[in-house]
């Protein structure tokens, strides 16, 4: 099931996705359309996992530059509104198996910042030894998990066909809760 897209730096709203409750609500609430699409824009590149923030920047990062670039403020509130809609977004998007593998993500991302934090200290041979064993080895994992990730987008694609060779609908599926 596709809700937006993300094309020449712009984000498209389908139809579907105002259809679901929560962002039918979220869209409903504004009298100011620029800003529920704001709203929207901010949860899709947030989360989607082809947004140029999820794909260039640390996790921890994205929230405060999209709040920064969208609403003029890093430290700016949403309304609560927007945090079920994104709740919403998540729990149709996002399966346990990527979970998992963000997870893992995440890890590695930690041992990067280490390698980072510790490139000023001095290094014996033995220190050397463990630093590229652990580089190759991270290595090998990361590419595995991208791999993993990007098999579980394509089965999820496959799997949004029905027959006749149409789409599902956003209300046929289950929600799922991580």
């Amino acid at each position: 099931m596709n809700l937006a897209d993300i094309v020449g730096g712009q984000v498209v709203i389908h139809p579907d996705m105002l259809a679901i409750p929560p962002f039918k609500k979220l869209w409903d609430s504004f009298k100011d359309k620029d800003l529920a699409t704001k709203y929207l824009w901010y949860i899709v590149l947030k989360n989607k996992y082809d947004s140029p923030y999820v794909e260039t920047m640390e996790r921890d990062l994205i929230e405060p530059t999209l709040k920064k670039e969208l609403f003029g403020n890093e430290n700016y509130e949403l309304p609560e509104i927007v945090i079920q809609a994104e709740d919403s977004w998540k729990s149709r998007t996002y399966s346990l198996l990527e979970y998992m593998l963000d997870g893992l993500l995440l890890k590695l991302e930690g041992a990067a910042k280490y390698y980072h934090l510790s490139k000023d200290d001095e290094m014996d041979l033995d220190s050397i030894k463990k630093l590229t064993d652990g580089a190759k080895n991270m290595a090998g994992v990361i590419e595995s998990i991208v791999k993993l990730k990007s098999q579980v987008r394509a089965e999820e694609i496959k799997n949004s066909k029905v027959r006749g060779g149409g789409e599902m609908n956003p209300f046929e599926l289950p929600k799922k809760k991580l």
